[in-house]
């Protein structure tokens, strides 16, 4: 049986269709290995019928209570929502359920256990959250429908600037495809103008009317994303704000003028303008919106190598399969009788490959340092085991304040993305325990542990090299 994952999300001419159109990305990413609900308040029928054809469950709420309520405790919850706040996300996890936050603003305290933000350039530290908060940041987790992805990775060079695509998204309350369409048609280099409106844009019959006599424009409403890579993939040049949809277009490898024009746009705006992503064309102001089609046409911007892979299914698949595996982990208190099983793990050559003293370890001194930490007040050992069976296990020696880690993973169990989830699990329990006190986590890899490293790295630890050992720091807030 497929474990349930809930999406909270919505989109309206106010609010914006951005929410739901990278919630229904990651929906696509996940549907083969689980129950997909999407849950809604406001939402446009084209959305709507959208996530019905895909075969995904569709709750309408009429208040935030009515979702609370139908939340089981071991489900996973997807929240891509700016009006709910961090006592709304607590709420979620006191259901028992794991919380992913996407979020691109970073303007509250999180309490998720893991957060999406596919912009270049975001950091960890630019969030507040919790000390087991995982991170899946920048475009190796980008959310994009599966056309889109597909398009990423194909091979692509553009020879000319023939043919351009114009698009404002869903609402475009501005009616900037309107005066966008006007720039186009006066600087008259285009043989074919493609302009793409959606389901909420109001001002349909008076571009209509004004496109009239164009006879190279062409002018599409409301289609599905097929359609839509095809016509990004026949456009040599895109118009778009910086939003989803310039994610889309470049997917698609086009040449783009982008721009933002609302608050929300702003961060997406600027972290892709740093990687010289776009022409930018502000605030979409004519003045500025004809110094990025001249910069255009005078061939001085340069579009870097693609950036988007296509691969972020795989990754984001993974990371929350591994969400639902944490469920199935426990972690005990250490005991005596564990002294014998963590011998065993310590002696493996994989294990001391990895390990700052790789001298042979011999039993009776393994015993007897074992017998020192589960006894010391300073130390916090944990088993983790999975159907009461022991997979591994985590150490936190409370040091001048530091609670420096040790942890290792029965080598049965390699491969399999435990590292981070006995991180995860372990951090999260300690920082409730009260007969320890620390100010910061603390862990210790050589760099050749290449796996250890992905592990701190995900859990947004600091690092710096110290005589050539990377020392991870995660302090608390």
């Amino acid at each position: 049986m497929k474990s349930s994952i809930y999406i909270r999300a919505d989109g309206d001419a106010q609010i914006g269709l951005g929410h739901l159109v990278r919630c229904m990305a990651l929906a696509y990413m996940l549907k083969e290995e689980f129950s997909i609900s999407f849950v809604y308040k406001y939402a446009p029928e084209s959305i709507i019928e959208e996530i019905e054809k895909a075969g995904f469950s569709l709750l309408k709420i009429k208040n935030e209570e009515d979702f609370l309520v139908i939340l089981n405790s071991g489900g996973i919850v997807v929240l891509d929502h700016y009006g709910l706040d961090s006592d709304y996300q607590k709420e979620i996890k006191q259901k028992g359920c794991k919380l992913v936050c996407i979020d691109d603003l970073h303007d509250k305290e999180f309490f998720a256990d893991l957060i999406i933000n596919h912009a270049p350039g975001v950091k960890a530290m630019n969030y507040r959250s919790q000390p087991s908060t995982q991170f899946a940041l920048g475009l190796d987790y980008v959310l994009l429908r599966p056309a889109f992805l597909e398009a990423a990775k194909q091979e692509r060079k553009i020879k000319g600037l023939k043919t351009v695509f114009i698009c404002f998204g869903g609402a475009d309350y501005r009616n900037l495809t309107r005066q966008c369409v006007h720039q186009v048609v006066e600087l008259n280099i285009f043989e074919k103008i493609i302009v793409v409106i959606g389901s909420a844009y109001q001002k349909k019959e008076e571009l209509l009317k004004f496109t009239n006599n164009i006879p190279n424009l062409s002018i599409y409403h409301s289609i599905n994303e097929g359609r839509i890579v095809d016509l990004m993939n026949i456009s040599d040049v895109a118009i778009v704000p910086a939003s989803g949809i310039l994610l889309e277009v470049l997917s698609s490898g086009c040449r783009v003028i982008s721009g933002k024009y609302v608050d929300n746009q702003r961060h997406l705006h600027s972290q892709y303008k740093s990687i010289n992503a776009f022409i930018d064309a502000d605030n979409f102001s004519e003045d500025n919106l004809k110094l990025a089609l001249n910069t255009l046409i005078s061939s001085t911007f340069k579009m870097p190598e693609r950036f988007i892979d296509g691969l972020s299914s795989t990754r984001l698949l993974k990371l929350i399969k591994q969400l639902e595996i944490e469920n199935e982990i426990s972690l005990r208190k250490a005991t005596y009788l564990d002294s014998k099983t963590t011998f065993h793990w310590a002696k493996d050559k994989r294990i001391r490959a990895h390990s700052f003293n790789q001298t042979e370890i011999k039993e009776q001194e393994h015993h007897l340092w074992f017998s020192d930490k589960i006894n010391d007040d300073n130390c916090v050992y944990f088993i983790a085991t999975i159907e009461d069976k022991s997979i591994g296990s985590i150490r936190f020696d409370i040091k001048e304040n530091q609670a420096i880690i040790s942890y290792l993973i029965d080598p049965l169990f390699h491969g399999q993305g435990f590292g981070v989830l006995l991180l995860r699990k372990g951090i999260e329990i300690l920082t409730t325990l009260s007969e320890v006190t620390f100010n910061a986590i603390t862990g210790y890899v050589m760099p050749e542990n290449i796996s250890s490293v992905k592990a701190f790295q995900k859990l947004g630890f600091d690092s710096e090299l110290e005589n050539n050992i990377l020392k991870f720091t995660k302090k608390l807030k």
